[in-house]
């Protein structure tokens, strides 16, 4: 669980640490990209991370183990993408220091 856990956290915080260099340095434009249906993407993104972490720990073997943790890698990626791309620039250093 530890494994999971750790992956999940680290994705997170490491595309959202990208993603918030990326509009400090004006590489990407810095006003808030809110999609709509966010929450349910949010809502449908934590289910399945919880789904894949129950097949993750019921696990036989090694490799019926690494489906569940990549597809929870991409989704944790995609998601801190998503959660700091809602954030505008004036707030990046906030948003820093919350991923650090």
């Amino acid at each position: 669980m530890e494994i999971y856990l750790g992956i999940l956290i680290g994705a997170v915080t490491f595309s959202g640490s990208v993603i918030a260099f990326l509009k400090l340095s004006a590489r990407i434009g810095g006003k808030p990209v809110m999609l709509p249906g966010r929450h349910w993407m949010n809502l449908t993104g934590l289910l399945v991370v919880i789904y894949f972490g129950a097949r993750f720990l019921h696990a036989e073997t090694v490799a019926d183990g690494m489906m569940p943790l990549i597809v929870m890698t991409v989704i944790a990626l995609l998601f801190g993408v998503h959660m700091v791309m809602a954030i505008g620039g004036a707030d990046m250093p906030v948003v820093v220091s919350m991923l650090n």
